[in-house]
This record gives structure tokens, sequence and C-alpha cells, in this order.
């Protein structure tokens, strides 16, 4: 049968949907409506198996550790723009795995740096459906390759194959100034050490005068506890245990 547009039509979403076949046409019913589709009774289906990128074709893949696919999975929902009509996520396989989001509607950006999971290949960056690439990772597809950014992404695991179609690279989401990222791995392992930081940030300035009056403070203490100590050695020539302690300490 031909490409039906009308599929994509709210009107059809229905519980249940109903197929059926005269000599001459497909039927889908969906609620109220019938759609009926001529059958092409000469074509044949393209070779679904030329959509597939070969081995050889692709450019990047990377291997999920599955503790990482675990924190994804938990993550993803709560990233920004998961109220947007379609969410959408960022794979960036650039020296690592980072899932990267952005809401239609704010300029607030996080991303998920996967650091147990490993990356191969040159850099590569798709934008994704979230919700595809959820299912395949509820499915165990760990090994994800990718030939191009406007290519299928193809999931793996054993025997079984997963694509996705990437969404337009105009939609790929960077690393920008205001970005929030979060380690999978410190995330896991020490909640505390795992919070949320900011790109952006930067190691505090070291205050040099305040380290400069701290240390002349520290050679002034010393200076003062020498001459203590030999005033107590003039006085007291046996000094009993406990002033000993005090002055050792």
């Amino acid at each position: 049968v031909a490409r039906c547009g009308a599929f994509g039509c709210e009107e059809l979403e229905a519980d249940e949907v109903e197929l059926g076949r005269t000599a001459t046409h497909l039927v889908v019913r969906s609620g109220a409506w019938s759609v009926w589709l001529a059958i092409d009774t000469v074509g044949r289906f393209p070779p679904y198996a030329d959509v597939i990128p070969r081995p050889y074709q692709m450019k990047s893949s990377c291997e999920l550790h599955p503790a990482d696919v675990e924190f994804a999975l938990k993550s993803l929902p709560k990233l920004p723009g998961r109220d947007d009509e379609c969410p959408s996520v960022t794979l960036d396989l650039n020296a690592g795995v980072v899932l990267r989001a952005k809401g239609e509607s704010s300029q607030e950006i996080t991303e998920l740096a996967l650091t147990r999971s490993r990356v191969s290949g040159t850099p590569v960056r798709v934008c994704l459906r979230r919700d595809h690439l959820t299912n395949a990772l509820r499915r165990g597809l760990r090994n994800i390759s990718m030939a191009d950014a406007d290519r299928p992404v193809v999931c793996r695991n054993g025997p079984r194959t997963f694509l996705m179609m990437p969404n337009s690279s105009s939609q790929c989401v960077e690393a920008g100034a205001n970005t929030t990222r979060i380690d999978s791995a410190m995330q896991s392992t020490n909640p505390a050490r795992g919070r949320p930081r900011r790109i952006s940030d930067t190691p505090a300035t070291p205050r040099l005068p305040e380290l400069t009056a701290l240390l002349d403070f520290a050679r002034d203490a010393g200076d003062r506890i020498n001459q203590l100590i030999a005033a107590i050695e003039q006085h007291a020539p046996s000094p009993r245990p406990a002033a000993r302690r005090a002055v050792a300490a």
C-alpha cells in the first residue's frame, strides 16, 4: 500500500485499531474513522536492509556501561524540555558519552556525562527523540553506532537491532556557559559529591594578600615560641613532665 499521511492525525488516535482486507484494498479502522488503502499487487517492499548502515560505514560508536544505562533511564525524564510536544535529547560522542537537553522555551541546559561508558571513532553529535532512546535502553541495546548525523542510529545487542532516525542536526544542543553537568559515576557512588555543577564554574582565585599575612603570623608565632622555650629552660632547668609535654607540643 502507499504511504498515507492521515495516520499522523490526532483524530485517528484510539485505544483499538482494526485491520481488514478486500480484494483491492486494505482497510484500517480507528474509532469512528476508516481509511481505505489501495493494494499495489505489482510493487515490492523496499530492501529494508539497505537502510541500515554497514559496519564499515560507522564513524563513531559507544558501548554503554550497565550502570550508566540505569542512570540515564532515571535521569532522562527529568531533563529540561520534558514538557515539549516532542521531547528530544542530544547524544554527543566526543571523547566521552554525553546526553544533553534544553527546553524549547528555556535557556537552561543540562547534560548527563556517562563517564563509565566507552566511545570510539570520530566525534559525532545527533539529536534523537527522547522516547526512542528510552525504548532502546530499556531493551538492553547498549551498543550505539552512527555513520552520519542524518542517517539512522543503530543500536545493537547480540542478534537484536534497533534503528532510530535522528532529528535535524540543527536541533542538536551544544554545551554553553550555563550548562549544568551531572557525572553518572559520582552521582551513583557518592550523591553528595555528584551534585550538579555548572560547567562555567571555576576554582576560586587564591587570596594572596591573606595568605601572605598568615605566613608572617606563623613566622612571628614561631619566634615567640622559641623565646618562651628558652625562658623556661633558663628558669626551670629540670621542668616537670607536664612542662616537658607542653614544650614538646
